[in-house]
């Protein structure tokens, strides 16, 4: 049996790729959801409510109390708490 070692995890790993299922309601009023569009974040930084973990690093952004992961086409919300406190962490120092 060959049988292989897990990949290393990544950042890529603590995101949520696929948000919601077809079959899911959407987001509740107040409710962040799992997906945010390019326009959405554009704006949130333009007007200060979401800031860059650094202002080198600027595809992980913090926005309505959570970190996003800038994927090209989308902003995916960053799911894992671990990797979450760390970004947390960094951007305190940055500061």
């Amino acid at each position: 049996m060959n049988a292989r070692p897990p990949a290393a995890a990544t950042p890529a790993d603590a995101v949520t790729t696929t948000g919601r299922a077809a079959h899911q309601a959407p987001p509740a009023p107040g409710e962040v959801p799992l997906v945010l569009d390019r326009a959405t974040i554009t704006r949130a930084l333009a007007d200060g409510t979401a800031l860059p973990l650094t202002s080198h690093v600027t595809s992980l952004v913090h926005h309505r109390g959570v970190w996003w992961l800038d994927d090209d086409d989308a902003w995916l919300q960053i799911t894992d708490q671990s990797f979450a406190s760390t970004l947390h962490t960094i951007h305190g120092q940055e500061r």
